[in-house]
């Protein structure tokens, strides 16, 4: 009965974030939504780990099974790969450079954001 709870919990966030996709205007994935709810309800604790960990590690352990419909469907579309590897290709590294690049300037924006709050801390307790 307890892993029937979980995965309901489980079941009902999934959920939730499928009708978010639905209600938001953005191009986020259901997925995406999903985990934001997840983590926003153990971050915050509304949600405790213990109430969904059974299942969750139950999901991880059979998570390679979950990638066979995906895997199928690359041997299906093979002979499309000459066609489509210029593009896959481009695009990996176009995705790569504009991650690389916004997390790069998100931590130096973090780290000046740090400083300035440590540099006023001290300037205030002196």
């Amino acid at each position: 009965m307890k892993y029937l709870a979980q995965l309901t919990i489980i079941l009902a966030v999934t959920l939730t974030g499928e009708v978010l996709s639905r209600l938001v205007p953005l191009p986020v994935p259901a997925s995406v939504y999903g985990m934001m709810l997840m983590f926003g309800l153990l971050a915050t604790g509304l949600l405790k780990l213990k109430q969904v960990r059974d299942v969750a590690l139950l999901l991880i352990e059979v998570m390679a099974v979950m990638f066979v419909p995906s895997s199928v469907m690359i041997v299906t579309l093979w002979p499309l790969a000459p066609e489509l590897l210029l593009a896959a290709g481009l695009l990996i590294c176009v995705g790569t450079l504009l991650v690389m690049t916004v997390t790069g300037h998100t931590t130096q924006a973090i780290q000046r954001l740090l400083r300035s709050r440590a540099g006023s801390a001290e300037a205030v307790a002196a």
